[in-house]
Parts: structure tokens; sequence; C-alpha cells
């Protein structure tokens, strides 16, 4: 497997938390078997290697980025993807959080059929406990002018020491008519099991997307994904 190592990001689902403002700087670096964008794989289900960097400041802003490669199936390491994210996150007296911010995802994608994907989004999320919800909103998804909206929760529970159990629940919501496109509700799911390592983790999980996502509907097939973790 040779997937190129310049690259930078975060393996930011293996880690299902609710935002909040820690003043805490953090570095990663990751391997999965297939890297998924809400329920679809972008690496045509090969593996990809993510580095990457975030900050949770004081003040409740937050900020990092993300950069992925992938092996792709001509046997040379590739650029897959990069990302990019800022917002501010706050504790209320009732113990939850919201968050709001900005994000941008740029991926290449590879294979026979690739997809290729460039957009920015806003988006808000509340938090209580190991629960959070965000709500994501595009107004110029992939460059074309459509409106999208994409709304997750993710759960998190720790069952026995070192062990984590993380579920996600997602549905992608065109908003406008595309032309000569006809478009859907798409939904996700995943559920990982984690084990924490000192400062990595290993992770098991399944993930699909229905109805399948074009050009390939293989990408959105129910699939197992193994992963591998490290923070700093």
């Amino acid at each position: 497997m040779r997937i190129a190592l310049a690259c930078a990001g975060i393996a930011g689902w293996l880690a299902v938390q609710p935002g909040t403002a820690q003043a805490q700087f953090a570095a990663s670096v990751a391997l999965t078997s297939d890297y998924r964008v809400r329920g679809v794989s972008l690496s045509d289900r090969r593996p990809a290697l993510s580095l990457g960097v975030s900050d949770d400041l004081a003040n409740g802003v937050f900020l990092g980025g993300t950069a992925i490669a992938q092996d792709a199936a001509d046997s040379h390491g590739r650029f897959l993807a990069h990302e990019e994210y800022a917002g501010y996150a706050q504790r209320l007296t009732n113990g939850m959080t919201w968050e709001a911010g900005l994000d941008n995802q740029r991926y290449e994608g590879y294979g026979p059929t690739p997809i290729r994907l460039s957009y920015s989004e806003a988006f808000f999320g509340l938090s209580a406990g190991r629960v959070t919800t965000r709500l994501y909103y595009s107004p110029n998804y992939n460059g074309s002018g459509h409106n999208i909206a994409y709304l997750e929760t993710n759960a998190a529970m720790r069952p026995a020491g070192g062990w984590r159990v993380a579920g996600h629940v997602g549905v992608f919501e065109p908003l406008n008519r595309w032309r000569g496109v006809a478009m859907r509700p798409r939904y996700d799911a995943r559920a990982d099991l984690i084990r924490k390592l000192g400062p990595a983790e290993l992770s098991l999980g399944w993930a699909a997307a229905f109805p399948p996502a074009g050009p390939e509907h293989k990408r959105s097939r129910g699939a197992f994904i193994v992963g591998l973790a490290a923070y700093f």
C-alpha cells in the first residue's frame, strides 16, 4: 500500500464528541480502509491516510484543517481531499452546548467514475452529554447553484474502560429543483466500536447510504471499515 504521506487531516469521526471550548491544541494521523463522507465512499472503497490539526481556544473559538490521501487503484498515492472549519461554541447554564460555524470541503476523487465535490457550508449544532445534532446548509453545492441541507445526529457511549461505541445517522436534503437531475433525500448511517490504546484508537465500523449515490452505486453500499488513529 503506497499512500502519500504529505497530507493533513483529522480522523474526526472516530471520536464523536460534543464541541466544547477546552483551550486545547491537537494533531492526529489516521489510516482507514475506506474514506466515507455522509455514507458515500470517496476513496473508491480503498484505504486512505489523513493527518491534521485542530484547536479549541479558551474563548470558545474552534478551528481545524484536514487533508487526505488515498491508495489509488493504480497503486500510486494520490491527494484526495482537504477540509477546513472554524466556529464558536458556548456551554449553557443547563449543561448543553451550542455551536455555529463554517466549513469548506473539496474532494478530488479517483476511480473509474470519480466523485468530485467542492462546497462550503454554514452549520449550527446542539450537544447534550454524549449526543450532538448539527444542521448544515450549503447555498451553492458543488458550484452548481443548488441549495442543500444536511442534518446529522452523533452519539457515543462508554460501555467499559478503554472502549467506546459511536453511532451516526444523517439525511441529505436538496432544497431546490436540480435541472435534469431527479434528486431526493438520501440517508446514511454508521456505527463504530472503538478501542483506546494509549494515545491511539483502533476502530471497527459499518457505514452505508441509501438510496445509492451516483455515479457508482457500490460506493454507497454497506461495508465494514477498519481504522487506526493516533492523537498528539
